[in-house]
């Protein structure tokens, strides 16, 4: 495997036209990164980052990239331990009511059992933890130019609007000053090297967050 020489030149996608493939947009940002001189087609993130027409979940993706090659850890209060076990019962434990069916009607759950059986992999090879990063931690990580950071967060929240609706993937590229980050924001709309506050309500705009790095 060969990483960019210049680490910090961290190449940007977009999200498609359908707006349901910010996780996978940020997914090409990683293989490119890691893999320059290897071509995947976005039939191939698709498929392994199991994008079926519905929001993205982080667990498939977890496994590819390890699968890949490379070293990850992902990080979320989410309980996927629960999850794993009866993803059904726990989304309607953890989640509000309105949640649960603003999730069903952009179609999280339309392919829960691979979601469920990715989650049981991800577990089996310890590459969750039941824990939100900081952001002194994330900053930590970043630090580390053999690092990328995806982070999980709301739409609304980059504009610094507190509201629960459409969830985001972002790839946090580093510490811009205190209190913010720069970040590639597939969008839509797409925005390059994004400045954006990494806080909202006195919490991370980030609750999940993906640590990649290169193995060999």
């Amino acid at each position: 495997m060969k990483k960019n020489n210049n680490p910090r030149v961290i190449p940007f996608f977009s999200n498609s036209d359908d707006n349901l493939h910010c996780l996978q947009a940020c997914v090409k940002s990683v293989l490119n990164f890691y893999f320059p001189l290897k071509k995947f087609s976005n039939e191939d993130i698709d498929l392994h980052t199991l994008q079926e027409g519905g929001w993205s979940w982080f667990p498939p993706t977890v496994i590819w990239l390890h699968n890949l090659g490379l070293k990850v850890h992902f990080y979320s209060e989410f309980d996927y331990k629960k999850f794993s076990d009866d993803p059904e019962s726990h989304l309607k434990e953890a989640w509000s009511h309105n949640r649960y069916n603003l999730e069903l009607i952009n179609g999280s759950l339309k392919n829960l059992a691979k979601i469920q059986k990715s989650a049981h992999e991800m577990l089996e090879a310890n590459l969750w933890t039941k824990k939100s990063l900081s952001t002194e931690e994330i900053v930590l990580e970043l630090k580390q130019t053999n690092k990328l950071v995806i982070g999980k967060t709301f739409h609304h929240w980059l504009n610094g609007e507190y509201v629960d609706t459409h969830p985001h993937y972002i790839l946090i590229l580093k510490e811009y000053s205190p209190g913010k980050w720069a970040i590639h924001d597939p969008g839509l709309p797409p925005i390059k090297n994004r400045k954006v506050e990494n806080t909202i309500n006195n919490n991370s705009i980030t609750d999940d967050v993906l640590i990649v790095e290169g193995l060999i």
